[in-house]
C-alpha cells in the first residue's frame, strides 16, 4: 500500500485527516441542508472536533518512535482510549454550551469519529511498519 511507504510526518497526517473531514462536509452538506442551518452548524463543529482528537491521538504514537514494536502496543491502544476521551469531552462541551442541535451534532461526531478512524488506523500502520522484523511477535517466539 502505497500510504504506508515511509513514515507518516504530523504535518502529513494533519493534513489527510483535514482531507477527510472536508469529503464528508462536502458529501453531507447537502443531505444535512435538509434539516437547516441547525443541522450544518453542527455539522462544521463536529468535523474540528473530531479532527482535534485525531491529532490528539497520534501523540502517544509521537512519543513512542524509536521503541520496539512490542512497546508500541501501549501506545496504540493508549491513542485509541486518548482520541475517544477527548472526542467526548469536547462533545459534551459543545452540547452543553446549547449552540449546536442535537441530533444532527451527535450524528456528525460520530460520522466524523469514525471517518477519521482510517486517517488514524494508517498512521498508526505506517509507525508499527518502521520497527524490525525480529521485534514482532509474530515471527519472534520469545514475544509470543
Amino acid at each position: 500500500m502505497r500510504l504506508l511507504e515511509e513514515r507518516w510526518t504530523l504535518g502529513r497526517f494533519a493534513a489527510f485527516a483535514t482531507g477527510i473531514v472536508l469529503a464528508l462536509w462536502v458529501i453531507g452538506y447537502l443531505p444535512t441542508r435538509r434539516f437547516g442551518d441547525e443541522a450544518v452548524t453542527a455539522m462544521l463543529i463536529a468535523g474540528p472536533l473530531a479532527l482535534i482528537a485525531s491529532l490528539v491521538g497520534t501523540v502517544p504514537f509521537v512519543l513512542s518512535r524509536g521503541r520496539k514494536a512490542i512497546d508500541k502496543v501501549p501506545a496504540a491502544l493508549g491513542a485509541i482510549a486518548l482520541r475517544l476521551a477527548v472526542v467526548l469531552i469536547l462533545a459534551v462541551a459543545a452540547l452543553m454550551s446549547g449552540l449546536v442541535a442535537k441530533k444532527a451534532f451527535l450524528i456528525w461526531v460520530a460520522l466524523s469519529h469514525f471517518g477519521l478512524l482510517i486517517a488514524d488506523t494508517i498512521f498508526g500502520m505506517a509507525e508499527f511498519k518502521d520497527c524490525e522484523v525480529s521485534d514482532r511477535a509474530d515471527e519472534n517466539p520469545e514475544l509470543r
